[in-house]
């Protein structure tokens, strides 16, 4: 039986991660995490490239959230674990701790992800695969959902982008970390002042961005949170909604 605890992960944060302020940027956080569940993936044979080899799916994801108990700086190595917390339906939730050089823990995370088809592009539902990849459950660190309602009529359009192909990742699909960047450029300036303030963010991957969509960036801040959504130009559904919270 796998002890996923046993496992940990390295990760130098490094000047590409920080605003010219100094403060680690929202796509930044996204990689760290993504980057360390990857890693361990691989490390307990449940990666992306086996589970495509033998399955034809991928891991997916659907939300992301973290909780920031202080601010991480350019030049520190962060020690990360991750391990199955449960599983919901199709959603499967990870759990992540970040710790620093002295043991003291800077951040925790949680992801939801499920198996997306390949060919069909709809959430697997056979059991058997789902067997394959079953891992022991563990402790949930903070709380977070797979799912978010939203309202949008006070929301504002800042910008309409085009899919650009080097957003593109292996599945098909944009790429989860160019949503914390659309976040990060959607935000005002006084808002981007704040994000060595940041103490929690949450990004839900609602629909998939494909080349040749284009994607309606809008905005709504408040005094202590900002929350930024992708709408697809085509069908007018959302893509991804990023909450900010100082």
């Amino acid at each position: 039986m796998i002890n996923e605890k046993e496992y940990s992960y390295k990760t130098y944060c490094d000047v590409s991660m920080f605003d010219a302020s100094g403060a680690m940027k929202p796509d930044a956080y996204q990689r760290i995490c993504v980057g360390v569940v990857e890693k361990h993936l691989n490390v307990i044979e449940l990666d992306v490239e086996r589970l495509v080899k033998a399955f034809g799916v991928s891991w997916v994801l659907l939300s992301m959230t973290i909780d920031i108990k202080r601010p991480l700086v350019s030049g520190e190595t962060i020690t990360t674990q991750t391990w199955h917390t449960f599983k919901k339906g199709s959603a499967y939730r990870r759990d992540l701790i970040l710790r620093d050089g002295n043991g003291e823990v800077v951040a925790v995370a949680a992801t939801f992800s499920s198996l997306l088809d390949i060919k069909t592009r709809h959430i697997c539902k056979d059991k058997a695969v789902h067997d394959v990849v079953s891992v022991p459950d563990g402790e949930p660190l903070l709380e977070a959902s797979s799912r978010i309602k939203l309202m949008l009529d006070d929301f504002k359009v800042t910008e309409t982008l085009p899919v650009r192909p080097n957003w593109i990742d292996a599945v098909g699909h944009v790429n989860n970390f160019r949503y914390g960047e659309m976040a990060y450029d959607a935000l005002t300036i006084k808002k981007r002042s704040l994000l060595k303030q940041l103490k929690r963010m949450e990004v839900y991957f609602t629909g998939e961005l494909t080349l040749g969509e284009n994607v309606v960036i809008k905005s709504h801040e408040c005094e202590n949170d900002a929350t930024v959504v992708g709408v697809r130009s085509s069908d007018e559904k959302t893509a991804f909604v990023a909450k900010l919270f100082f």
